[in-house]
């Protein structure tokens, strides 16, 4: 491998080396004599160069948290701004400066704001920009060599000292090194972007200001149509219908979505065919039946049928009339259709519960009749 050595007076020189022993050596041995370390180059991480180098860690992360900071605070004043000052609505009652309303606008700008602006800094940080030739040290530190660029003392030492120091660890390559210049910040490509977004906002502010005829007012507002509904309310009278009537009565036969309706009669024929008819879905043993069927009873039927269904409630010595035990032989011997029946429709004193209770709800009462009857059926 040939080994080219100048010792041209420069600002910063470069050393190439084979080997990171050498090139680790070097490091130390300009550190210890002062010079400044510009840049080490190697084709893997090396932990040891952090601990030579001493660099202070990044302040990438508080540029994070400052601008996602940014985000949140535009993000929450122009939602108050839009909702108190320029187009005031009322949705829902909720307040205008409805601060849960604006969190899902303020979390995303502020994630938004973190995330580019810190990608935008850490490139500009880094000078890569589109259209950045980068000029590499040397063409071999992406593949096997390592390479330090170190700085000149004016004051304190010369340019020879410095190849002095670097040829002891057995350069390949040492030379005086020009930095790239090339790679700054496209002022022109900057000042035409600026150019063409003042542009873009006036023409937008004028085309806004044709649209409006008093700038107090609001803007002119496209498809109107479902912001402002023609329907009528559900009382007022309607023209379109024989009957001048806007709300319609459901066609005959409808039946109510989850709700099937009882068609026997109300009579003691009609509970005896729907004990033969109807059959309880739910399962003695089902899990969570007997407990939900406990407390519809304790909350709706203790207080006539009592804790045992005895019919010994607190309202029988308010002076209701008692009604039949539960646990007598006729009531043991009804089928979980007639009880079902029974209760939706109700019987004698007692009121039907099908307003009360939903059909579950009243099927798993009767499983609990069932326990207190001490049978399953």
């Amino acid at each position: 491998m040939t080994r080219e050595v100048k010792t041209e007076s420069c600002e910063q020189w470069v050393g190439v080396f084979s080997t990171v022993s050498d090139a680790l050596g070097s490091l130390r041995a300009c550190k210890e004599q002062g010079f400044p370390i510009v840049e080490f180059f190697s084709p893997y991480p090396v932990e040891e160069v952090e601990e030579i180098l001493e660099r202070r860690p990044t302040r990438l992360p508080w540029v994070c948290l400052f601008l996602g900071i940014c985000g949140l605070v535009v993000a929450l004043v122009f939602q108050f701004w839009v909702s108190n000052a320029s187009w005031r609505m009322n949705i829902g009652g909720k307040p205008d400066n409805s601060i849960w309303a604006f969190l899902p606008v303020a979390f995303e700008m502020t994630v938004l704001a973190a995330s580019i602006g810190s990608v935008i800094i850490f490139l500009m940080r880094c000078t890569l920009f589109p259209g950045v030739h980068v000029k590499m040290v040397d063409p071999r530190v992406v593949d096997d060599a390592f390479a330090v660029v170190v700085q000149d003392r004016p004051q304190a030492a010369s340019s020879e000292k410095i190849s002095d120091v670097l040829s002891k660890f057995n350069p390949d390559t040492l030379r005086p090194y020009e930095p790239d210049r090339s790679s700054q910040l496209p002022w022109g490509l900057v000042i035409g972007f600026v150019i063409v977004a003042l542009l873009w906002t006036v023409a937008m502010n004028r085309v806004s200001a044709f649209y409006t005829k008093d700038s107090s007012q609001r803007p002119h507002e496209w498809a109107t149509e479902m912001v402002y509904s023609h329907a009528y309310g559900p009382f007022e009278p309607n023209k379109n219908f024989p009957d001048g009537k806007t709300l319609r009565s459901p066609p005959p036969g409808s039946v109510a979505r989850g709700h099937v309706p009882l068609t026997f009669p109300l009579t003691k024929e009609g509970a005896v065919a729907a004990g033969a008819i109807l059959k309880n879905p739910f399962a003695s043993d089902a899990p969570g039946v007997v407990e939900r069927g406990t407390y519809i009873y304790q909350n709706f039927c203790v207080v006539c049928h009592g804790e045992t269904g005895l019919g010994d409630g607190l309202m029988i010595s308010k002076g209701v009339p008692a009604p039949p035990s539960l646990n007598d032989e006729e009531a043991t011997k009804l089928l979980d259709g007639n009880l079902f029946f029974t209760i939706t429709t109700g019987r004698g004193g007692m009121p039907p519960h099908a307003y009360q209770l939903s059909e579950d709800d009243r099927w798993k009462v009767v499983r609990y009749i069932r326990t207190l009857q001490g049978k399953k059926k």
